[in-house]
């Protein structure tokens, strides 16, 4: 009788050891589902796009993209002998797991990136086919960095709705995620779902297997967690080609302008404006290899933002068009570019052509901030030079601005003779 009464006060607590084994048994139940029904569904949308005969084709004609993900560590040794086994068998896609999948899905099929990138999780009312593959990488990034398999029942039902609408969405059949749900979860699945889990973990940190893996492991740590001071100690500018000096008229005080702007050391942004064809491109290369001048002692990144509508695609090309300053670009491009940030020491300039793109889209705030937060974080070592159509009214950055306008008839007349390079023809006879 003392026991049963003991046992009715636990249960009304609502911390027996039932109510805890029925939360252990959610968080399985949900990582099955992202394990048998996420896995099943994500293949099927890759054979979609390239069904199973092609794959191997397909791979090769993408082996530069794949290998420059191999050597990033964004794609690891047990992964890259799926893709491409020593053998030289054909590649089987069964043998993708779902973060795999998820990393052709995005890296190789021709999919719209979405408005959040391929990293962060969609508006709820974005239902697109990209948008759902974003929400399963989410859940299994979650479901791999728990610290507990524990989810409580009212969490589960909601986590539980997010993902089996979105593996709907993508062709998992409404009965099988019933199915799901409702079969008993015995020892047997428990063990093969935690270690499906635990194989993703090791992909995600795999474990050095070799003296190159250590030396490269190293180096992504010392870049993620510590910014790499010697590479730091090490930044040399990565330029535009010289334009020749023929080619450029009538700009030399709004190139003095933006120069003189930035080495004053006190604006942040300096925002070159103009109408199409006003050369705002052709002032910026300037600017970037005079600030670059070794008596100026600045690092000088140029950029060309041309078609990056999203914070994530702008920070990584940051980071690509600046090669020499990074050794291990993480699945977060934006918070690795702030993590390096505070440890620059010395002046350094961004030179970020055509931003028109990100400025026109959704992520402009995000956009904005990140600058903001890169500047901040360098405590003001680092500036940008940005050019654009478009306005720069951020209260943080406080952008000054240098407009250009159209060039007198005389200097737009010698710009068209000096890109004129038919030397059958006499330029100025069609003055």
């Amino acid at each position: 009788m003392a026991a049963a009464a003991a046992a009715s006060s636990v249960g009304a607590s609502g911390s027996s050891v039932y109510a805890l084994s029925e939360e252990k048994t959610n968080g399985t139940r949900l990582a099955r589902l992202l394990v048998d029904g996420g896995t099943h569904v994500l293949r099927k949308v890759l054979h979609s796009v390239y069904p199973p005969a092609a794959l191997q084709h397909v791979l090769n004609n993408h082996l530069p993209t794949l290998k420059s993900l191999k050597s990033r560590r964004v794609i690891f040794g047990d992964q890259w002998k799926k893709l491409f086994p020593s053998s030289g068998a054909p590649p089987d896609s069964k043998a993708f797991d779902i973060t795999l999948l998820h990393l052709l899905l995005r890296e190789i099929c021709p999919l719209k990136v979405p408005s959040t990138g391929w990293n962060e999780m969609p508006a709820n009312g974005d239902v697109s086919l990209e948008a759902n593959l974003v929400r399963i990488k989410c859940f299994t990034n979650e479901l791999c960095h728990s610290v507990s398999t524990d989810i409580a029942k009212d969490e589960f039902e909601d986590k539980w709705n997010i993902v089996s609408s979105a593996l709907v969405a993508l062709g998992l059949d409404q009965t099988e995620v019933d199915h799901l749900k409702t079969e008993p979860i015995d020892h047997d699945t428990k063990r093969r779902i935690e270690e499906e889990v635990n194989k993703w973990k090791l992909e995600i940190e795999p474990p050095m297997e070799s003296l190159e893996d250590d030396v490269l492991k190293l180096q992504g740590k010392m870049s993620s967690i510590q910014g790499s001071l010697s590479v730091i100690s090490e930044l040399s500018s990565c330029l535009p080609d010289k334009m020749p000096e023929e080619c450029m008229f009538g700009r030399t005080q709004e190139i003095k302008q933006v120069k003189e702007i930035v080495q004053s050391g006190t604006v942040g942004v300096v925002l070159i404006t103009g109408g199409p064809g006003y050369g705002k491109t052709a002032v910026a290369k300037e600017v970037a290899r005079e600030l670059a001048n070794p008596d100026n002692e600045r690092t000088v990144f140029f950029c060309s933002l041309r078609t990056k509508r999203n914070v994530g695609e702008v920070a990584t090309e940051m980071i690509d068009s600046c090669a020499r300053i990074h050794t291990h670009v993480s699945e977060n491009p934006e918070q690795w570019l702030k993590d390096w940030s505070k440890q620059v020491k010395t002046p350094v300039t961004f030179v970020l052509d055509n931003a028109d793109d990100v400025l026109e889209s959704e992520d402009r705030s995000s956009f904005l901030k990140m600058l903001s937060a890169v500047r901040m974080l360098s405590k003001h070592n680092v500036t940008f030079v940005v050019t654009s159509t478009k306005t720069l009214n951020d209260p943080d950055l406080q952008p000054r601005v240098v407009g250009l306008k159209q060039l007198p008839v005389e200097d737009a007349k010698n710009i068209l003779i000096s890109r004129v390079t038919d030397q059958d023809v006499d330029p100025t006879e069609a003055f």
